[in-house]
């Protein structure tokens, strides 16, 4: 900046007082100690004439230099998806074809200052239905069909610290039997936050590129249907040779017991799971929308 000619000071200090706005650039990062320096450079003489186009590069004398130090914020979103009745933040669970299940979405800004526009996508399985959700206020859901994905977006602020859920229901997709294939028993959704700001949009300035944030890690969300099925019938041996043969008539309203060992495999466990169930009027028992894995089978002899 050149000021130009000061005269004599008068009787009180003089003061020049220069305000201006700068943009922290995108290569800057969070924690960084942004330093910026002025010198006041003047002559003792009048050596310049008019106003020059430009600032001389020289003068007689110099005065001393004067810093400000800024540190450098940003805000740091993640997302964390999660599924009713899961373990923990497992991100995993189990469920029976035609359940309608409820996903939560939490939204946090673990940095240092607040974030703008935050745009939230989710990618649900194509073949989920029965979809519903209430967006939080300052949350505007730009997409409600599931097939393609869902998305929503924060206008923010979102402060440091703070927190925005959403949530919504879906049911899980009706399988009548088992498939040959494990990823046609799973249903897999991905919540993502392609894009946010640092800066109000409200401020920005048109000129100036801002950074645009894509750092956040997808969360991924499976949840396993449960299509085995295990079934057989009850019959009176006769003959005691373990095989029903033709004049051997199953046996009717007889209580069968299905226990399942749990996802460990080992019987005993808080894992386990058990299903009751009685034949038919010829002896069969089917016992259906079971999980994968060992099972053990008890008749119960009383009836």
């Amino acid at each position: 900046l050149f000021l130009g000619d000061l005269g004599t000071a008068a009787a009180a200090a003089r003061v020049v007082t220069f305000t201006y706005t700068v943009v922290v650039l995108p290569g800057a990062q969070s924690g960084n100690t942004l330093t910026n320096s002025v010198r006041p450079n003047f002559n003792a003489t009048d050596t310049v004439t008019g106003t020059p186009t430009s600032i001389p590069s020289t003068f007689d004398r110099t005065g001393p230099p004067s810093t400000a130090d800024v540190t450098v914020v940003e805000p740091r979103i993640t997302i964390d998806k999660d599924v009713s009745d899961q373990a923990g933040d497992s991100d995993a669970r189990r469920a029976k074809p035609g359940t309608p299940l409820t996903y939560t979405l939490v939204v946090t800004n673990t940095g240092t200052s607040p974030a703008w526009d935050v745009d939230v996508t989710d990618t649900p399985d194509a073949r989920i239905t029965g979809y519903t959700s209430t967006p939080p206020a300052g949350v505007i859901a730009t997409d409600t069909n599931p097939v393609g994905g869902l998305a929503w977006t924060i206008a923010g602020p979102i402060a440091p610290g703070a927190t925005v859920t959403i949530t919504y229901t879906a049911t899980m997709p009706v399988i009548a039997a088992p498939l040959a294939l494990d990823s046609d028993r799973t249903v897999v959704n991905t919540a993502d936050i392609p894009h946010y700001f640092g800066v109000d949009p409200a401020l920005q300035i048109g000129t100036i590129t801002y950074k645009d944030y894509d750092d956040v890690t997808a969360d991924v969300v499976t949840v396993t249907l449960d299509v085995a099925s295990i079934g057989d019938r009850v019959w009176f041996d006769a003959n005691k040779d373990g095989t029903q043969g033709a004049a051997e008539p199953g046996l009717a309203n007889v209580g069968v017991t299905v226990l399942y060992a749990g996802a460990d495999g080992i019987f005993g466990n808080g894992d386990d799971d058990t299903v009751t169930i009685v034949t038919d009027a010829a002896g069969n028992y089917l016992a259906t929308q079971l999980p994968g894995g060992l099972y053990r089978i008890t008749v119960d002899a009383a009836t």
